[in-house]
């Protein structure tokens, strides 16, 4: 079972790197509906935050 964490290889905190990778999505997507959502509600900046503090990061390769 794949576990959810920030990635590593990201720009800021790599949550939505790490989301990407654990649900199949493409990175750009799923950062342009946080800018987006960002912009109208507001209510993603906080959401980003939580799982920025929850989400373990990913180990590095070795």
């Amino acid at each position: 079972m794949k576990k959810l964490m920030r990635s590593r290889s990201a720009f800021a905190g790599g949550v939505c790197a790490g989301l990407a990778k654990h649900y199949g999505l493409r990175k750009g997507g799923l950062q342009a509906c946080f800018v987006i959502g960002s912009c109208m509600f507001g209510a993603t900046v906080l959401l980003y935050l939580v799982l920025w503090a929850i989400l373990p990061m990913e180990e590095q390769a070795s």
